[in-house]
């Protein structure tokens, strides 16, 4: 077997100048660092922990012992590597219990020709395990088996043939052939509206007479109140046949919606956790007092007619939570070439580590918003915190909560693909989060989300007890180069790009196309401050057919509260309430949230030159008293006000944003050192994120599965342990 490791390509790695340091100390793999490697090798398949693994032929059989192996290496000085051979390996790899400081996990990438017995020609870290007891027909089309006593307390997942399975609920998830099952769970036609008389504490919908079971104990997933959270309750006081059920009235979070009696009836919510409500197939149902398992197998997955019950090792439940986990510090661990299923990393304080190409399927899933319970707690995340780390061509997808979360500082995110998370649509998740300083993305695709899908901030002091937000200097982070669209697809008042606050102080967002968004494009909210936002293309933000109940009055293509901004470059078309929105009246106050002075001028200090958008850029921009009509959102220059008819660019249907050479944005810029300085070659800058003669910049994603724009709908398959992308014109 070919064991090299292949070297990280490390074209666009660093993204900005200012990180070279970094460079230097990542730490990410190339051709000499493990030349002459000491390590281990491990196989699933054939190994065996009794063997010393110093070749293939007598390799260990899990990771775990590889670590323990390790660290009598690593404590000499000496770098290990565990080479992980072609299989699926389901375990939980504690790192904690050996030494990782310079480990190296090198797995197989899918392009090696070499594979298990079982055909995998990739090394899978799986979370899954296979259902081997036997089957019975309970009742029509439902199998039921028992789970031995091995098996978690609870289900959170089932696969059938690698695919993810519906919990028995509360409307039925539409079946739409077309769509995949991400783009179902995404879809507001899988939750139920609540009715007229719903209030707090009290969801009524007349489709819940027809049950002839009571949902006492139920869980209740409600997308209530101001719906940017969503909490998770117990059903109460529900009898067969009625039309309603409480909750218990203690949601965090509701702003000034506790006390309201009305606008509770635009909400929405789902029901799961009844064997009753099984009545279709590809839902399921567990009873953990009994451990039977009840399931209604798809018949068109497998061409079996109704009543054939699922062949032996076909279904799997999810039994780990973390794959690989480390909590306490490390320096220098390096994962490479390793595919994620039902399982997830988590690593939260690693220096000069790299983690480069993963790919995560179904990483993590929990039907509780345990950050939203009273107590809170917190549900399993894929995380990777610290300082000087690498993280490239990572790929997640297929969650219900946050895609990957990355803390620390002076970390390189680059070249990664999130799709189809936070299908509970709550602001309490991220697909892709950065909280740091020094922390930059790039060359991200993102899409397809509940809610907000890049959150960036930099940590600043709380404004309570009173006291000033942090200096500026060394201030930064950025979001560049990233493609981010399908957006806030659940939830309400919702952004594809956001921060808010003085978190946002030192950030900058370059280089970016956004659009399809059900409201916002790119927002940064309540007393943001000092930002650099430039060369953003943002479209088709709050229209059809991504729309909610609101996005007439909240489809805005960039807002940018607060003050100090410098807003430049950027190309803004087709959103459906205001276009370029830069706040001119005083800071609201928001008595749910801790505030820092109120600035009585937004955006009095905001620069705003050569971009071009439509509409307003003061009034109305959430500013709704009239008296700030005629006030300026920010000190214009070279701002153009046109549609995308009259910008006259090439193809924007194809992402080619630039102007053509009769287009009314071709020097019509004004020159702002340092901002132009070397940035143009006709007589003035271009108006817009593009110059009309020059090669057009990209963003997103390159070269890895599912990068190809907004054509691409995931799903994952195994035996094969490879991607299997099934494609849709936009």
């Amino acid at each position: 077997m070919d064991r090299t490791l292949r070297p990280i390509d490390g074209a666009a790695l660093f993204v900005m100048s200012m990180l070279s340091a970094v460079t230097a100390q990542s730490g990410a793999i190339s051709d000499g660092m493990l030349s002459q490697p000491s390590g281990f090798y491990v196989s699933a398949t054939d190994g065996n922990d009794a063997n010393d693994g110093l070749s293939s032929t007598s390799a260990l059989r899990t990771i775990q012992r590889c670590v323990r192996r390790s660290a009598r290496k690593s404590s000499t000085g000496a770098r290990s590597t565990c080479w992980l051979a072609p299989g699926v390996y389901r375990e939980s790899i504690n790192l904690a219990l050996g030494n990782a400081d310079g480990l190296a996990l090198q797995g197989y990438s899918q392009q090696d020709s070499n594979a298990d017995a079982n055909g995998v020609r990739a090394t899978i870290l799986s979370g899954l395990d296979a259902v081997n007891s036997s089957w019975a027909k309970h009742s029509g089309c439902i199998f039921v088996t028992t789970l031995p006593t091995s098996a978690p307390e609870k289900i959170s997942q089932l696969f059938f043939n690698g695919e993810m399975q519906l919990e028995a609920r509360y409307p039925n998830i539409p079946v739409n052939p077309p769509q995949s099952l991400g783009d179902r769970l995404l879809d507001r036609r899988s939750w139920q509206p609540a009715g007229q008389g719903s209030v707090y504490g009290t969801i009524v919908d007349p489709g819940l007479a027809a049950a002839n079971f009571s949902w006492n104990g139920a869980l209740a997933t409600l997308q209530v109140a101001h719906q940017f959270y969503t909490w998770t309750r117990t059903v109460q006081n529900h009898t067969a046949g009625s039309p309603a059920f409480s909750y218990e009235k203690n949601l965090p979070g509701l702003a000034a919606w506790g006390t309201k009696t009305t606008g509770w009836d635009h909400n929405q919510f789902f029901l799961q956790g009844k064997l009753e409500a099984l009545d279709t197939e590809g839902e399921w149902f567990y009873d953990p007092t009994t451990r039977q398992l009840y399931f209604w197998p798809p018949s068109a997955a497998t061409s079996q007619a109704c009543g054939m019950a699922p062949a032996p090792n076909t279904v799997e439940f999810k039994a780990r939570d973390y794959a690989l986990e480390h909590t306490s510090p490390v320096s220098n661990l390096h994962v490479t070439n390793i595919q994620f299923e039902g399982a997830t990393l988590h690593v939260t304080d690693c220096t000069n580590c790299t983690f480069s190409n993963l790919e995560l399927a179904y990483p993590t899933y929990d039907p509780v918003i345990k950050e939203m319970n009273v107590p809170s707690t917190s549900t399993a995340t894929t995380r990777i915190g610290g300082s000087h780390n690498v993280v490239q061509n990572v790929s997640v997808y297929m969650t219900n909560n946050h895609g990957i979360i990355i803390s620390g500082n002076a970390t390189v995110v680059d070249n990664c693909l999130i799709a189809y998370t936070d299908f509970l649509g709550t602001l309490t998740y991220s697909p892709l989060g950065a909280s740091g300083n020094q922390i930059n993305i790039s060359r991200a695709t993102v899409h397809s989300f509940g809610n907000a899908g890049v959150v960036t901030d930099i940590p600043n002091q709380t404004p309570y007890p009173p006291r000033p937000p942090l200096p500026m200097a060394g201030r930064y982070a950025s979001v560049s180069y990233s493609h981010i669209f399908n957006s806030g697809l659940i939830g309400k008042d919702t952004a594809a790009l956001y921060t808010g606050g003085w978190n946002s102080a030192g950030l900058e967002w370059h280089h970016n196309w956004v659009h399809s968004a059900s409201e916002k494009c790119i927002r940064a909210d309540d007393q943001s401050r000092n930002m650099s936002v430039h060369h953003n293309v943002a479209f088709d933000c709050g229209v059809e057919p991504n729309v909610d109940a609101q996005s007439a009055t909240t489809g805005l293509g960039m807002i940018l509260k607060g003050n100090g901004h410098v807003v430049y470059a950027n190309t803004i078309y087709n959103a459906n309430y205001t276009e370029y929105c830069l706040p001119s009246c005083p800071e609201p106050l928001k008595p749910f949230r801790h505030q820092y002075p109120f600035d009585q001028h937004q955006n009095s200090r905001s620069q705003i030159f050569n971009s071009v958008a439509n509409k307003d850029i003061g009034f109305p921009c959430s500013c709704r008293n009239k008296s700030f009509l005629n006030r300026p959102g920010g000190n214009q220059t070279g701002v153009l006000h046109l549609d995308i008819g009259a910008m006259l660019l090439r193809d924007p249907a194809s992402f080619d944003f630039r102007p053509t050479p009769t287009s009314p944005l071709v020097d019509a810029g004004v020159v702002f050192p340092p901002y132009t300085d070397g940035k143009y070659t006709g007589k003035a800058p271009d108006v817009g994120a593009y110059e009309n003669d020059q090669a057009p910049w990209t963003a997103g994603c390159q070269g890895l599965k599912g990068c190809d724009g907004d054509r691409v709908i995931g799903e994952w398959t195994r035996p094969h342990g490879t991607f299997s992308w099934k494609h849709k014109q936009s």
